[in-house]
């Protein structure tokens, strides 16, 4: 189990940018950016090495969804998703770029440092889109009853002003009588 390779993606919604670190102390590499095709980054994992219980692939959890470890689980191959907010951070690097991060998440999963998250099934995401959907239909309603905030409504009738007036007589006067 020597040759075990240990690929980080980050995945975006148009690309897949793919680090491979190898066993060791080797400093981890960018093996390429390719298009967020499935069957392509099959085919490079393919490439770098055929064996494919020799990979140990993880990308990020975010907005792409888990349909690419699912679909990677079911090639084969051991995928895990990762929570983005547990990967550890040297103080002071800033620079956040696709390369760097696909680099970093190869090198922490080959030294172990990563936290894994659960990987919904594709009955419990749709749940989760749905929830969502009827979230947002609500938010909608809700502002559709109300068009526009209660503090607008109140200026435009001429209601503040009244208030300011009547709780601060001086300066409504010096606001009244001014040049």
């Amino acid at each position: 189990m020597s040759n075990l390779c240990y690929v980080g993606l980050d995945v975006h919604k148009d690309s897949i940018v793919m680090s491979v670190a190898e066993s060791g102390n080797a400093e981890a590499k960018v093996f390429g950016t390719f298009p967020n095709d499935i069957n392509k980054i099959f085919k490079q994992l393919k490439k770098r090495s055929p064996n494919v219980l020799l990979l140990r692939i993880c990308y990020e959890a975010g907005p792409t969804g888990s349909g690419l470890s699912r679909r990677l689980k079911k090639e084969g191959l051991d995928c895990i998703v990762i929570a983005p907010s547990l990967v550890p951070q040297k103080s002071g690097l800033r620079i956040k770029t696709d390369r760097r991060d696909s680099r970093k998440l190869a090198h922490y999963l080959r030294s172990g440092d990563l936290t894994q998250v659960w990987v919904p099934d594709e009955q419990t995401e749709a749940l989760r889109d749905l929830e969502r959907t009827r979230d947002d239909a609500k938010n909608a309603e809700r502002t559709a009853r109300r068009p526009w905030p209660p503090s607008s409504f109140f200026h435009v009738k001429g209601i503040v002003r009244n208030l300011f007036r009547q709780s601060c007589p001086a300066l409504a006067w010096h606001f009244h009588n001014r040049v």
